[in-house]
């Protein structure tokens, strides 16, 4: 389950490094569906968190909460990518500081990135040192020494 939140966290982050690129791209008034494309990309992402934020199965608390922060997150960048897609459809290319807010939305992701390692690290230890599990103490993102 970590594994499939960390999973979508990081899609998301690739989708904001894609858009972003898009945005400040020399060509981002040729194409008029660029922003439909955009839109696309955002709800694809909100959809797999939504189904990590929601499940009622055993799932531990942090995997919720930051799975609800991404979504969180995801939604506010959509508000942002609207600005961006209004001032396109004007004719205009978006006004600086909203590609620059979009932009920043890949190091948000970041963070919760690094949160959900920090909380998973102390998660791993606690199953390596009940031995009644596969032990995770190798797995590379959850290392102790990083």
């Amino acid at each position: 389950m970590a594994w499939g939140v960390r999973f979508a966290i990081v899609q998301a982050q690739y989708e904001v490094r894609t858009i972003a690129g898009e945005l400040v791209g020399a060509r981002v008034l040729d194409d008029p569906k660029q922003g439909r494309h955009w839109k696309l990309r955002i709800e694809n992402s909100k959809n797999v968190l939504q189904n990590y934020m929601t499940r009622n199965d055993h799932v531990h608390p942090a995997l919720v909460q930051i799975s609800s922060n991404a979504l969180l997150l995801l939604t506010q960048m959509e508000e942002d990518v609207d600005l961006a897609i209004e001032a396109m459809a004007k004719g205009s290319r978006p006004p600086p500081d909203v590609a620059t807010e979009i932009a920043a939305y890949e190091s948000y992701f970041g963070e919760l990135l690094e949160q959900l390692d920090q909380r998973m690290r102390g998660i791993r230890e606690a199953l390596d040192d009940s031995e009644d599990i596969l032990p995770v103490k190798d797995w590379e993102a959850w290392r102790r020494d990083n």
